[in-house]
């Protein structure tokens, strides 16, 4: 039994050995990707190990490769992460309080987990079953003598160049797919010239250095430059562009569609040759002539037929062309006119109609009166009143105003949209009723006037800009312009320049607004009331030094001691005796006697 395992075990060994001296030799003659030869000697040798176990991979372990960095794990292992990261998607859904967006997006990415290695979004599918690394078997069997996890299949996976129409030749195996063999004829980016190249190099052209020669946007001209990646410039040339009707011309870029409207009446003939177009400049033919022999059938004004006409008067002669003169019948004829409201009141006539000349009462702009003036004054300019009054035969008094909107004489008296105005004007029109005039207020900043509208309530913040730095108080530290009215100082982290009175150098940061801190440099100090040198230093700043003994001074009112705590200032107490005058007679001056002299330090 122990020379047939022996046996065994030296079979396995030699056959190992062969395997990986054939995958050698295949790999040292073709372009194998580095990533590819090192994780299938890596899994041919048993040394590599799944990142989510930290386990090595064996013979029979059933695999998972990833798409994106080609990493190879063990399928429960990651089936087991994908799970785990569907989990913490469910939990922090339900942590925000189970809104449709966040079960929506929990649902979304429990379609995908990320790779343990890249972090790249895999298909949670693709780990429903065993399958090699091409993909074409389910449950590939164990064998010795190919790659871990291989089926022993040809590839035949397709590139990521999508120019390339091969299929990987190599044995189904790990990583990414080798460079095609093959070769391919790639044009330049003009067109003009070719090179070989890789058939799945991804080369999608290249600059040959001649003129590109490409039909530019404009359909007219051609790129000039040199052979170029992506599409070519606009054009910039610069043409003479006529209008529809050839009435104006402007220069402008050349592009492909440079017609334009000049929005005056069309120059052009009508089909007839005779009538002007009329419209306003327009692209395409131009409206046909309705006052053709064919295609007038009545009269002018559509209530009797032409033949009718001609029936009852048989002098008239039958139209020739479309200029002679429309028949035309006894009727009125009731053409709606420009106004929209009146029908034209004369006899059937070949001519356009004549302004409406009825009477009709009018409001003024404030609406507090009306007038009663001639329908033609709404809607005709009030410079071709003359006119309308002539054709009418009348006196251009007799339209009942001598301007339109009508005004009357009356003030309006409205308060107006700042509260503290009111409206003084005539006839007054407006619905708003905004205040003109303008806020002299300071604004916010307390510098400059508000300079808005006249308007309620508080004013705006400042709208005036600087475009001068905005320094600190040390003015080492500033803000670029332009710099907003109100705009406080920027924070300084140097030390403040502001000079003590102590004459000590600060120990705090630049500042703008406020007075220094206090100076804390220890310093020596005698006490208040008996001038004697503290054992301990004490703060600049500290005023009130005591060395918390009785104060002892004789007091200036009455001459007793002071039995305060050493303190600063003059002794005080209420005391209604006075203190003996010096030198009178029976008054011996002694020391305790004298007043006291205390010095701040």
């Amino acid at each position: 039994m122990n020379f047939i395992a022996r046996f065994t075990t030296l079979h396995f060994d030699f056959l190992f050995s062969l395997v990986r001296r054939v995958a050698r030799s295949n790999m040292a003659t073709e372009a194998v990707p580095e990533l590819v030869r090192s994780i299938t000697e890596k899994l041919q040798q048993g040394t590599y190990e799944c990142v989510v176990c930290t386990e090595s991979v064996g013979l029979r372990d059933r695999l998972w490769s990833c798409p994106t960095c080609f990493g190879v794990f063990h399928l429960p292992c990651i089936v087991y992460w994908s799970k785990s990261q569907a989990d913490q998607n469910r939990i922090e859904a339900q942590s925000q309080g189970g809104s449709g967006a966040a079960a929506a997006s929990a649902s979304s990415l429990a379609e995908s987990f990320r790779c343990p290695l890249c972090q790249s979004r895999c298909p949670t599918n693709s780990t429903a079953m065993y399958k090699c690394y091409c993909g074409q078997r389910t449950n590939p069997e164990a064998d010795p003598m190919l790659v871990l996890g291989s089926c022993g299949l040809q590839c035949s996976k397709r590139r990521a160049d999508a120019q390339c129409p091969h299929a990987c030749a190599m044995q189904c195996h790990p990583g990414p797919c080798p460079p095609c063999s093959y070769q391919r004829t790639q044009e330049c980016f003009c067109g003009a010239e070719e090179q070989t190249v890789g058939c799945s190099s991804g080369i999608e052209g290249f600059e040959c250095g001649n003129t590109c020669g490409k039909e530019l946007n404009c359909g007219r001209h051609y790129c000039e430059s040199p052979c170029h990646r992506g599409p070519c410039k606009p054009c910039a040339e610069i043409t003479t562009v006529s209008c529809h009707c050839g009435g104006s011309s402007v220069e402008r870029l050349c592009e492909r569609d440079l017609s334009y409207s000049c929005h005056k009446p069309c120059t052009k003939k009508r089909d007839c040759g005779q009538h002007d177009c009329e419209l306003p400049c327009h692209d395409g033919a131009c409206s046909i002539c309705l006052r053709l022999p064919a295609r007038q059938s009545s009269c002018p004004c559509g209530q009797t037929p032409l033949w009718k006409v001609y029936y009852e008067r048989p002098d008239l002669q039958p139209r020739g062309s479309c200029t002679d003169p429309i028949p035309t019948c006894s009727n009125i004829c009731s053409i709606p006119l420009a106004c929209g409201e009146h029908l034209c009141n004369s006899v059937c006539h070949d001519s356009a109609c004549l302004p409406c000349s009825e009477e009709v009462p009018v409001r003024c702009q404030c609406g507090s009166s009306s007038k009663k003036v001639l329908c033609f004054a709404q809607y005709t300019p009030a410079k071709e009143w003359k006119r309308a009054c002539t054709a009418l035969g009348l006196n251009e008094r007799q339209i009942g105003t001598s301007e339109f909107p009508i005004r009357c004489q009356k003030k309006c008296k409205k308060q107006l949209s700042c509260g503290k105005h009111m409206c003084e004007e005539v006839c007054c029109g407006n619905e708003d009723h905004t205040c003109m005039k303008v806020c002299h207020k300071k604004a916010p900043c307390g510098i400059h006037e508000c300079g808005r509208l006249c308007h309620r309530g508080p004013c705006p913040p400042c709208h005036n800009t600087s475009y001068d730095r905005l320094f600190c108080r040390c003015r080492r530290t500033f803000l670029e312009p332009p710099v907003p009215c109100g705009t406080l100082p920027p924070n300084c982290l140097h030390p403040c320049v502001v000079p003590r009175a102590c004459g000590h150098p600060a120990n705090h940061n630049c500042h703008f607004d406020g007075e220094c801190t206090q100076c804390v440099v220890p310093v020596q100090k005698h006490c208040g009331s008996h001038n004697n040198k503290m054992p301990f230093l004490q703060p600049c700043s500290l005023l009130a030094i005591s060395c918390g003994r009785r104060c002892g001074n004789v007091s200036r009112c009455c001459g007793h001691e002071c039995d305060k705590v050493c303190h600063i200032g003059p002794c005080e107490h209420k005391c209604s005796q006075s203190f003996p005058e010096l030198g009178a007679p029976g008054v011996t001056t002694t020391k305790k006697m004298l007043p006291n002299v205390w010095t701040r330090r």
